[in-house]
């Protein structure tokens, strides 16, 4: 079934039994976990398989609705990191999947002004 379960502000999360979408605008996207499909988690693997990264106007609150859903949100605390193109507040979470998410509040692709450009 392809039913919205919780509509926010810039996301969209929708349950697709074993498969988790979310659509920020102009880019949807699903992760899914292994069902006999040939393909194993990052937990019988006991390695991390992907790292997704996330940027929004608060991350502070993506990382806080992840932790409440289900996610581990002790592996990087949100804080802010100096970089080369600027200072970014960023943190992470793992998902009940084992994937590793990181959500910043600058991505490097988008021009600032006064700051080095791509």
């Amino acid at each position: 079934m392809n039913r919205p379960v919780a509509t926010r502000p810039r996301c969209q999360l929708w349950n697709l039994g074993p498969v988790a979408g979310l659509e920020i605008p102009g880019a949807p996207f699903f992760v899914g976990q292994p069902e006999d499909n040939g393909w194993e988690s990052p937990a019988r693997l006991g390695i991390t398989t992907a790292r997704i990264e996330v940027f929004c106007d608060d991350p502070d609150a993506f990382i806080a609705r992840a932790v409440e859903a289900g996610a581990d949100g002790s592996r990087d605390a949100i804080r802010d990191h100096e970089a080369p193109w600027g200072v970014h507040r960023q943190g992470g979470f793992v998902d009940p999947f084992g994937h590793i998410w990181l959500v910043g509040d600058r991505s490097p692709l988008v021009a600032r002004p006064g700051g080095p450009s791509r």
